[in-house]
């Protein structure tokens, strides 16, 4: 039996689920959110990290130039030509910059305000945010689920709506892909409405661990390049030296390459496909016994 949502405008609208893909601001999630809240299952007791900063809002503003228009600096003209990506670490902010074809896009990461200190204490960024003629601010808060499916296994969360990971970040836009192909691939398998919540559940146990691991890469990130003065920001830097000495002699350090890049590689290696094909050759030869029609 398929059920009714009742839409803003007065309408009704009949089907088995509803996809939230209605972005970081959605009203699928906060009726999910809702549904927690009433039945007391956020949890109390969550790692340090989520409790330091999923909780609170960060702030993001992007402002994108033209390299011609930079040329004309000659202080500017190195980050033209540089095939490197920028990371201005400060207090408490952060500031990236890089070039994209015939743009380069500076950004600017700050928990809960953009009165950013290197604004004022770095030239080069100053200048930089002076010459801006438009920029992209936003401020996001890092929601924590438990799960991207309702109690009632009515209504599934996709993109933004779902996921944890910065909106301007290196995964929020593949998550967003991700989570379409594994949908729509466990969907396709579909022949009975009794196999919704099956489905549902295999959806729910393929993205939220890759979610996760995704947005604490990037926040654990984000922190490391704002930390205060202090052992942890000396730490930090003689580390950063350190990837400079190992770089020039790639073979001679090996295993400390290895080490340092073998989280990045394991997110960025991921394959939806083989995910969700795996799922299916360990489960889904269950759903499918479900069989016939309702």
């Amino acid at each position: 039996m398929a059920h009714q949502s009742l839409l803003i405008r007065g309408e009704r609208e009949e089907g088995d689920i509803i996809v939230g893909a209605d972005g970081r601001n959605s009203v699928v999630r906060e009726f999910m959110m809702s549904q927690m809240r009433e039945t007391k299952m956020i949890k109390i007791l969550i790692p340090l990290l989520r409790d330091l900063f999923l909780y609170d809002p960060f702030s993001q503003c992007f402002a994108l130039y033209q390299i011609s228009d930079m040329m004309e600096h000659e202080d500017l003209k190195t980050l033209t030509t540089s095939t490197t990506f920028t990371v201005w670490m400060g207090n408490g902010d952060a500031v990236t910059g890089g070039r994209h074809g015939d743009i380069y896009v500076l950004g600017l990461t700050k928990a809960k305000s953009l009165d950013a200190e290197l604004l004022q204490t770095n030239p080069l960024v100053r200048k930089l945010v002076s010459l801006a003629d438009r920029a992209h601010p936003t401020m996001q808060v890092m929601h924590h689920l438990d799960g991207y499916v309702d109690m009632n296994e009515r209504a599934v969360l996709v993109g933004d709506a779902a996921h944890c990971s910065p909106i301007h970040g290196t995964y929020n836009t593949a998550l967003a892909c991700e989570d379409a192909y594994t949908l729509g691939t466990l969907f396709s398998h579909l022949v009975s409405r009794s196999q919704i919540p099956s489905l549902l559940k295999g959806y729910n146990e393929l993205r939220m661990p890759r979610s996760k691991a995704c947005a604490t890469s990037e926040i654990s990130g984000m922190l490391n390049n704002q930390l205060p003065p202090g052992d942890h920001r000396t730490l930090r830097n003689k580390g950063l030296n350190h990837t400079l000495t190992i770089a020039n002699a790639p073979s001679e350090h090996a295993e400390d390459l290895a080490a340092l890049w073998q989280g990045w590689i394991t997110l960025t290696n991921y394959d939806a496909k083989d995910a969700v094909d795996e799922w299916w050759l360990n489960w889904g030869r269950h759903i499918q016994a479900l069989g016939g029609d309702e």
